[in-house]
């Protein structure tokens, strides 16, 4: 039986009959989270005792914890809604010539698609999306689909319906070798996958915050690689202009920017409401530490998956053994009735495409573990 984060369920608001085994879609908070965004909102009842710190203040504190969580400075890192605003500022500063070509992943979110296809249109390239290989090996796939027209590599760390991992260290370096760019979704994966941008030096990488990461909805961050720090932000907050502090001053238009990444900074960027939490949750994942959360999931995962197995349930052929999913594939026409029978015994899990997705937090126990092989075992008689 998989060995648990002692206290973890406990710090959550989730009922001792609920298996929630769907942090691929959004994760329940911790308490101390959304009591933090409560006090945070709270400072709004009383706006005289704001000052012009306090819509930085915030900002900076969150910047520094997501900068520490991937090895990046703080200066690298900006705070976005979620994604697809990630994958706008990439779009927008990326280079993209005529006739060049954009490598997505068949079947990938499309919050790190739609950009993509949007400006291969504004210029004449090609969206190119790679067909899910047989067996499971993603990085070959893109390995083997690079050339000399790649423009870019709009990609996961690893795939979102079954949750099959990418090599983003070789396919970076690759990518280099060639003179393309790397753009990593890690909506997926960070919090509970190690991932340092250091080793994958991506051109831009991105993350909604409200999944493994365990913050509010609505949250997110954006890496920008030094290069691109000098680039074109996709709006104009007054907040991202150097001197913006100076409240009693900042009637002049301000030419010049905050350092580094800032200029890419949502409008509201020291939301009152939201960063408090999203404080308290990266300070949480901090705390107990990646490399542990990652341990724990591939014991989780791993036990789940040796039951499945059991129950002769097929898995993707090339399993990442395991990871932080169990992807369960479903016959066409059966996902939805196999996920209410589910829920109807307080088991939560999601289906895309042809996968049934059970991916588990810290908040998971061993009760949990065995009233979803419970359900699993009703619902296949």
């Amino acid at each position: 039986m998989v060995s648990s984060l002692t206290g973890q369920r406990q710090l959550f608001d989730i009922p001792s009959d609920v298996a929630y085994f769907d942090c691929a879609t959004i994760s329940p908070r911790p308490r101390a989270s959304l009591q933090a965004c409560g006090l945070g909102a709270a400072r709004e009842l009383h706006p005289w005792k704001l000052t012009a710190s306090s819509f930085f203040d915030d900002a900076e504190t969150c910047r520094a914890l997501a900068a520490a969580l991937i090895g990046a400075s703080a200066n690298d890192v900006a705070l976005i809604p979620g994604a697809a605003y990630g994958a706008a500022v990439a779009a927008a500063n990326i280079p993209i010539a005529r006739h060049q070509d954009i490598l997505i992943l068949d079947g990938q979110h499309t919050a790190n698609a739609y950009s993509w296809r949007k400006a291969a249109a504004s210029v004449g390239a090609h969206v190119r999306t790679l067909k899910r290989p047989a067996d499971g090996d993603w990085t070959a796939v893109i390995l083997e689909a690079m050339s000399p027209s790649t423009a870019v590599a709009a990609l996961p760390h690893c795939h979102s319906s079954d949750g099959q991992p990418l090599d983003l260290g070789l396919i970076g370096r690759k990518l280099r070798e060639q003179g393309a760019s790397l753009v990593v979704d890690a909506t997926h994966s960070l919090g509970a996958r190690f991932l340092d941008v250091r080793e994958v030096q991506p051109d831009f990488l991105f993350s909604a915050c409200y999944k493994w990461l365990l913050g509010p909805y609505a949250t997110g961050i954006l890496y920008v690689a030094p290069k691109y720090q000098n680039g074109i932000s996709i709006e104009e907050p007054g907040l991202n202009r150097a001197e913006s502090s100076n409240f009693a001053g900042n009637t002049a238009q301000l030419e010049s920017y905050l350092p580094g990444a800032r200029r890419f900074d949502v409008s509201g960027k020291g939301n009152f409401g939201l960063l408090p939490g999203l404080e308290a949750s990266l300070r949480y994942i901090d705390a107990i530490g990646v490399r542990s959360i990652e341990k724990f999931l591939e014991q989780t995962t791993r036990e789940i998956a040796a039951e499945v197995l059991a129950l002769k349930l097929p898995l993707p052929s090339a399993p990442q053994a395991y990871g932080h999913y169990v992807s369960i594939e479903c016959a066409a026409g059966a996902n939805d009735q196999l996920i209410q029978t589910l829920a109807k015994q307080g088991v939560h899990t999601s289906i895309r495409g042809s996968w049934m997705r059970v991916t588990p937090h810290i908040y998971n126990t061993s009760s949990d573990i065995d009233r979803l092989l419970q359900a699993l075992r009703g619902a296949i008689r």
